[in-house]
């Protein structure tokens, strides 16, 4: 991973909430807002915005690590700590 490409992690995700919002549809200052307001949940890397760069992975939050277990469990604690001001008044799916 350390001398991999990398890609805003907008592009690099998909699903059926990244495919209806549709990022590469969007104008300018959408894509801006967007890149600012939005937090993608990754296993490997924690929250990443929209324009982050990051190398092409897959890793699923339910991947069992030795030493670190299941990584949903293992992101828990450091969210729920930065989460509530991160969202604000904001949306969280």
């Amino acid at each position: 991973l350390r001398t991999a490409g990398t890609r805003p992690a907008g592009e690099l995700y998909t699903g059926v909430l990244y495919d209806a919002l549709d990022l590469a549809s969007l104008d300018a200052d959408a894509r801006r807002r967007a890149a600012k307001s939005l937090l993608v949940f990754s296993g490997l890397w924690g929250a990443v915005r929209t324009g982050d760069r990051i190398p092409p992975y897959r890793c699923s939050m339910g991947v069992k690590l030795p030493g670190l277990g299941a990584l949903g469990s293992y992101w828990r604690k450091p969210m729920e700590a930065v989460m509530p001001e991160a969202a604000g008044d904001g949306l969280v799916l």
